[in-house]
């Protein structure tokens, strides 16, 4: 019997004008996946939601603004 599972995934896609689509997600896998997806839901949407939030205000602040607060060395 398979136990359950959970995988992360990344895909980076170019687009034009130099843009970059970035989506991600999680492959669960396993025989109570349905029951754990079930109680899980709300919090993985959550987690999910925070990341993207996370994600978009660092993507959209310049390197020189995260290098001065700290966040990351220049």
């Amino acid at each position: 019997m398979k136990k359950n599972s959970g995988e992360h995934y990344f895909l980076l896609t170019a687009l034009p004008h130099g843009n970059t689509k970035f989506t991600y997600g999680e492959k669960f896998s396993g025989i109570l996946t349905g029951a754990f997806l079930s109680r899980m839901e709300a919090a993985t949407k959550a987690g999910f939601q925070a990341m993207n939030q996370a994600l978009k205000l660092h993507a959209e602040t310049p390197t020189q603004d995260l290098c001065d607060s700290g966040y990351m060395e220049s």
